[in-house]
């Protein structure tokens, strides 16, 4: 998003030069491509998670959830009231993947057991610049769960990214 809380469509080579060497690497590697390390990639600021209690501006305000999101809001609430999660919140921490370079999930979910989840809702469409932000998102945070949900063809599809017990 933008200062505005514009959506930015950027291109697979402008989102992987916004991240660090590491990050880099992981993503080319995940989607069969290679990559050299240069001296700019290894000074990019390292990742880090941007916690907003309200919307700062007009734009993220007024931002309400799409249909796929609204429909997986009720799945949540279900949850909730079953005493499976503690709570959920809509887009309400930004990830911070390197220098410009931001992604905020669609949910952050509180479970009972004290862990943390992030989730993404999709639709059957999927841009490639949002399923690299997501794994570069798992792989610089691999202390959250994080889960990529999509519904196609009626039926949600889930991918789910736990981390490893230590």
């Amino acid at each position: 998003m933008d200062k505005r809380g514009s959506p930015v469509n950027c291109s697979l080579s402008d989102l992987l030069a916004k991240c660090d060497a590491r990050q880099k690497a992981s993503v080319l590697a995940q989607l069969g491509q290679s990559t050299a390390i240069t001296p700019q990639d290894v000074q990019t600021p390292s990742p880090s998670l941007i916690v907003r209690s309200t919307p700062s501006c007009k734009a993220v305000k007024n931002r309400q959830m799409n249909k796929t999101e609204a429909e997986y809001s009720r799945l949540l609430e279900i949850d909730k009231k079953e005493g499976k999660i503690i709570g959920w919140w809509y887009e309400a921490v930004t990830v911070r993947l390197g220098h410009d370079c931001r992604y905020t999930p669609d949910f952050f979910v509180r479970h009972n057991d004290g862990v943390f989840e992030f989730i993404e809702t999709k639709g059957s469409h999927v841009f490639e610049d949002s399923q690299v932000k997501f794994r570069v998102a798992c792989e610089s945070f691999p202390f959250f769960r994080w889960t990529w949900a999509q519904k196609k063809d009626g039926q949600w599809r889930i991918s789910r990214h736990w981390p490893s017990p230590s």
